[in-house]
């Protein structure tokens, strides 16, 4: 049942101001009305700003709200689970309703639109995607597209929090906490590896009322706090984390090493790039692992870890993040990456099997050519993964420094 909250009173008020810097591109699709400033086939949302006369990019308050949402429910489900599904469902649903509103109840949360910081200079651009799909006589066959994304920048915002209790104010910490942890990307992330993100609360403002006056003080959010009794649960599904021996949520950082000059061209570039750096994108990546895992597991279990190749099928368990210059390089050319070239990053597991897992890193750990002849013109496209990082959630320490 959801508690009513009581808005006629302010009791309190907490004011986030939220800096969030993309990792990797920003995907937010547009709708029709993307006409009046962009011919793509698919084009990304963009808000219009009046004063300048031209459309900015911006993270939608509704979208970024969402994504927490979706992740609160996530994180009580699997932290209250006590070996009754139904009970811990219908717990954390009514928690979560409480602090995000439902249709009987109005929201504590109130999430402003993002835009880029001040004086940012962006950038949206083409890139290309394949996704393979069966033709009439049963085969597959690569469907090519292109997709508009927002280069990598810095956006900032506030959320808003009416009349919060402290374990609201915690869950909150912990959901941005999942950004930075690479559990949660922003739009459209599961086939590409766009929106990973990482946060700064750049300060807190908490508004109390003492008799008619308003005080406003600077403070913190309430830290996270593990959870030390929880049962191990055993899920595929998305709406919580796998903590069981079997299966969970991993996420891990490598370092990817170029064995040889490498190329993947992009819309209208030698190669594809990323705020004019060269990069490996990341749908390329699990390309590879989609085909090599073709050949070592059945049918099933690739369907069940790369998703379903139909509209409208099951989604993926593997987010994979591109392939990026981690600090700024000098003398790169813009065209390809020249060997020993050093880059970063992250693949995240969600609820597979760890010999599934094992399975995808043992791969990526040999030397590898991750794109066909014709993408690497004739040449190899040799990498070698290494794992510098790894995370798996776990309710007792959701948040450790990292192992390999």
């Amino acid at each position: 049942m959801v508690e009513e909250t009581d808005f006629s009173r302010l009791e309190s008020q907490y004011e986030i101001n939220l800096s969030i810097q993309m990792e990797t591109p920003l995907r937010i699709g547009a709708t029709d009305m993307a006409a009046q400033y962009s011919i793509s086939s698919a084009p990304v949302l963009l808000s219009y700003d009046a004063g300048n006369k031209n459309y900015v990019p911006f993270i939608p308050g509704s979208s970024l709200k969402g994504v927490m949402r979706a992740a609160a429910e996530r994180i009580l489900k699997t932290n209250l689970y006590d070996g009754d599904w139904g009970k811990t469902e219908k717990k954390a649903v009514s928690i979560v309703e409480n602090l995000f509103g439902s249709m009987k109840a109005r929201s504590k949360v109130t999430v402003r639109d993002f835009y880029p910081e001040g004086g940012e200079i962006w950038q949206v651009k083409d890139r290309p995607h394949v996704n393979p799909r069966k033709g009439r006589n049963g085969k597959m066959r690569p469907n090519f597209r292109t997709e508009e994304v927002i280069e990598p920048l810095k956006f900032t915002g506030t959320i808003r929090v009416d009349n919060p209790t402290e374990g609201e104010l915690q869950l909150l910490n912990w959901v941005i906490n999942e950004f930075e942890y690479r559990r949660l990307q922003i739009g459209g992330a599961s086939s590409r590896g766009n929106g990973f993100a990482s946060p700064t609360i750049d300060r807190v403002i908490k508004k109390s009322l003492d008799g008619i006056k308003i005080i406003e003080e600077v403070v913190e959010l309430p830290k996270v706090q593990p959870v030390r009794n929880y049962e191990p649960l055993d899920c595929k599904d998305f709406d919580a984390y796998a903590t069981s021996e079997n299966r969970g949520a991993v996420v891990y950082e490598f370092s990817v090493e170029c064995l040889s000059d490498f190329r993947v061209p992009g819309v209208g570039e030698d190669t594809v790039t990323m705020n004019d750096l060269p990069v490996i994108p990341g749908s390329t990546i699990k390309g590879f692992l989609r085909k090599e895992m073709n050949t070592r597991w059945n049918r099933e279990e690739v369907k069940e870890v790369f998703g379903s190749t139909q509209m409208g099928g099951d989604a993926s368990r593997m987010v994979v993040s591109d392939a990026f210059f981690w600090e700024l390089p000098s003398n790169i050319p813009r065209d390809y990456l020249p060997a020993g070239s050093e880059l970063t990053g992250w693949i995240f597991f969600h609820n597979m099997k760890f010999s599934q897992i094992d399975d995808i890193v043992q791969l990526l750990s040999r030397e590898n050519r991750i794109t066909g002849k014709t993408s690497a013109r004739m040449k190899p496209n040799k990498v070698r993964f290494s794992v510098d990082r790894k995370w798996h959630y776990l309710p007792n320490d959701p948040y450790p420094e990292g192992t390999v």
